[in-house]
């Protein structure tokens, strides 16, 4: 998906957690529009700020709009230095130090078409930062899915690896969506669920696993199981039988189940996971009359399968969605009526709850990143930072001003809106702007990305 630089003027400041406190190089990657100048800034190595708690805005791209992509294809990521930007068309990178220059790698070959695929994740693989992605594809008699880890500096592909879903579902037969996505950020290893395609698909293996791994560029398809969370090689997920949903640790190379843990609820699926943890959610009927629900967070350890139980103190549906900080914190912020009404702290060392808080307590922020021990969250309309061990608000980063050579030109479709990043690193950040005005009819989104301002 090309990115297009902006041309009107425009200068903004973005300071993020300014209001601490709880308040209402390979020959099918192209070279972008390398040829457009944006901001004329000089490319340099920026410091690293680790973990970031204040950012400036740097640059806002226009993502054009295909026929192809929605709001819910497309995604933001930031790897290392490098902005990055997913669709079903593929998935283009900009360095945010070096303005003119950025890559592309397709998503599909001619004759393949995609259906869905994941969101950027950064592994590290040979000591670096790369960008992992994968897409849901299918040809004219064949389904599969490609994965893909890229460079992010130049968007050469480190590694590629197909996975031949008619090994599984038989010749003709695919898959739909990507329903859950987990990975081991040491390994770079990957496992997705993915959606039956087809009433057979679903009769043969319902929702399936596809894991792969870079080093050894093989594949496996799992059937009946949904992934949770991956380490060295081991996927913990839910195997789905006509007894019920069972928690699994399965070998990704060979398929095999290793352990298998009775988990009794009516309805379990995956939340997220940590490096050392895997999160899910497990919802049970408390009272059958009045159809009164509650929700018990299973965290479960990567290596033995021992499990702790979280139980929500909110009765009602809800949803969770966890997030780890690469460090030693897991988040989880449950939301009803796409509202969030809880979060609950998780240290991803043992499994356990550290803290939490509710809506009772005051309004609970919606937490769309997690780094390095800083949790990123939008409190209605601003961000703030919260610390992922405590769940206490931070303070404010250092505010900084936009570069003074041409910045207006960078940021012309910045809408100087303060928004909290949804994806983070030490030299960054960046997330996905809605297309307003004039710029709503040539883009689908804008991607800002951020500058870190400070310690």
């Amino acid at each position: 998906m090309m990115l297009r630089p902006a041309a009107a003027v425009a200068t903004a400041l973005l300071l993020l957690a300014g209001c601490g406190g709880n308040d209402d190089n390979t020959s099918d990657s192209s070279s972008g529009d390398s040829a457009t100048p944006v901001g004329r800034t000089p490319a340099v190595t920026p410091a690293t700020v680790d973990p970031p708690k204040g950012f400036v805005p740097v640059s806002a791209f226009g993502v054009e709009r295909n026929l192809k992509d929605n709001k819910d294809t497309v995604s933001a990521g930031m790897v290392g230095q490098t902005a990055l930007n997913a669709g079903v068309t593929g998935i283009t990178g900009r360095n945010i130090t070096a303005e003119g220059k950025s890559w592309t790698v397709p998503a599909a070959a001619a004759g393949i078409t995609t259906s869905d695929l994941t969101t950027p994740m950064t592994v590290r693989l040979d000591g670096k930062d790369v960008v992992a992605i994968a897409y849901v594809q299918a040809g004219e008699a064949t389904g599969q899915v490609l994965f893909q880890w890229i460079d992010p500096a130049d968007g050469s592909k480190v590694a590629e690896v197909t996975a031949d879903l008619g090994t599984l579902l038989g010749r003709g037969h695919r898959g739909n969506r990507v329903q859950s996505q987990a990975y081991d950020a040491a390994t770079g290893q990957i496992a997705i669920s993915v959606t039956p395609g087809s009433d057979a698909t679903e009769a043969k293996a319902g929702d399936f696993t596809v894991y792969a791994d870079p080093k050894t560029r093989k594949a496996s398809v799992i059937p009946f199981v949904t992934p949770g969370g991956v380490l060295n090689g081991v996927v913990a997920g839910i195997r789905n039988t006509t007894a019920g949903d069972t928690l699994v640790l399965i070998n990704g190379a060979t398929a095999r189940i290793t352990k298998t843990m009775r988990a009794r609820f009516e309805y379990l699926r995956p939340a997220g996971s940590g490096a050392k943890h895997a999160v899910f959610q497990g919802t049970e009927i408390v009272e059958l009359q009045a159809l009164v629900y509650r929700t018990t967070l299973l965290s479960v350890d990567l290596v033995s399968g021992s499990i702790e139980r979280i139980k929500s103190p909110i009765t009602g549906l809800a949803g969770f969605t966890c997030l780890g900080d690469q460090a030693a914190a897991i988040v989880c912020t449950g939301s009803q009526d796409l509202r969030p009404t809880e979060i609950l702290g998780i240290d991803d060392t043992t499994g356990k709850k550290r803290w939490g808080f509710t809506d009772k307590q005051g309004v609970v922020p919606r937490v769309t990143a997690a780094f390095h021990g800083v949790l990123y969250a939008q409190n209605r309309a601003k961000p703030v930072l919260l610390d992922g061990a405590t769940g206490k608000y931070l303070p404010a980063g250092t505010p900084t001003l936009p570069p003074s050579t041409s910045a207006s030109e960078a940021l012309s479709l910045y809408d100087n809106t303060i928004q909290s990043p949804t994806a983070v690193t030490s030299y960054g950040a960046a997330y996905l702007q809605a297309a307003t005005g004039t710029a709503g009819y040539d883009f689908e989104t804008i991607l800002i990305a951020l500058r870190p301002t400070g310690a």
